[in-house]
């Protein structure tokens, strides 16, 4: 976008294109279509193919950017990026299982952290850095790399918790009992504002800020997680809750995109952006892993009160990220 468009209408772009995340959340009812004719299997080899149409659709009928930074791959800090982040995310994501304090997990969380460690001194030193960690001096580049963690932690959380209260069976004595399909409509609300409201983004931050945009954008998207907190005893509830999030996400993530894409030079745009969205995957790990184990009893079965605390940690990533960006300037 930034190498294509006019500065004045690089955000709108952004906008348009995170739009079609909100088209192709409606493969979120896809299992429920699929699975009673087919095995479960399909649900990997169907994304499979449509992947692989997509590379070739890429590669045959997107042209290529006249914008041409230069440099070369600098494979040994990508192998070092790759083996240290996912150690930690890998870690992160089997807490809960091995145990926080066992050898496997501390491990892996020390270890990938000191890899993550000597990525970065490396990346400094290097002449031809992966990723020009010096960037991340600069307040625009540090301050969405956070926010897209905090952001990241509450919204793919979300795409785990949900599901799961959705379809708890009767025998939880709450949740919605709902079949696959089910579930997956009553999770499509979040979809449907990204369609709308996601091209528009850009012009909404033009008009109030790109920080006043991304505080609205995420205390919407708190307010959903809080509204799931406090009212959950019909489905319609999960729909309100996760269309607020939807509208939230459709504001802050094009907002967020377009504030990390003006704060660097056009030749580090790529490895910024790149880099950001690892820090959001991050935040996400650690988000569904830290929503995973409240919503677990005891007994390893999830309760009502550890749900309600999960909506309440997710509100509060949110919360915090709109914090964080009031402060930003």
């Amino acid at each position: 976008m930034r190498d294509e468009f006019p500065r004045e209408r690089v955000a709108a772009g952004i906008g348009a294109v995170t739009a079609t995340i909100g088209i192709g959340a409606v493969g979120i009812i896809l299992p429920g279509l699929l699975l009673p004719g087919l095995s479960w299997h399909w649900l990997f080899w169907i994304p499979l193919v449509i992947t692989l149409v997509t590379l070739a659709g890429t590669w045959s009928l997107v042209r290529e950017s006249p914008v041409r930074p230069g440099g070369r791959i600098n494979w040994l800090a990508a192998v070092l990026l790759v083996a240290g982040v996912t150690a930690v995310v890998l870690g992160i994501s089997e807490g809960g299982t091995w145990g926080w304090s066992s050898g496997g997990t501390l491990g892996l969380l020390i270890g990938g952290a000191a890899v993550c460690a000597i990525w970065c001194g490396a990346e400094a030193a290097s002449g031809n850095p992966l990723i020009n960690v010096r960037l991340m001096r600069l307040r625009g580049v540090w301050t969405t790399n956070v926010v897209a963690f905090l952001f990241g932690a509450g919204l793919y959380a979300a795409f785990a918790v949900y599901p799961i209260f959705a379809q708890l069976p009767e025998s939880a004595g709450f949740g919605y009992h709902a079949s696959i399909l089910a579930g997956g409509l009553y999770c499509l609300p979040m979809s449907i504002p990204s369609i709308i409201v996601s091209p528009f983004a850009g012009r909404l931050a033009a008009r109030i800020g790109a920080t006043a945009a991304l505080v609205l954008g995420t205390l919407t998207t708190a307010a959903g997680f809080g509204y799931m907190a406090l009212w959950n005893g019909h489905p319609y509830d999960m729909m309100i809750s996760l269309g607020l999030m939807g509208l939230g996400f459709s504001i802050a993530f094009p907002t967020l995109l377009t504030v990390c894409v003006h704060s660097v030079p056009a030749e580090n745009v790529a490895e910024t952006t790149g880099m950001n969205t690892v820090v959001r995957m991050i935040g996400g790990a650690i988000g569904t892993q830290a929503a995973a184990t409240v919503i677990s009893g005891r007994d390893g079965l999830p309760t009502r009160d550890g749900f309600t605390a999960a909506f309440l940690i997710l509100a509060a990533f949110a919360a915090v990220a709109a914090k964080f960006v009031s402060t930003r300037d």
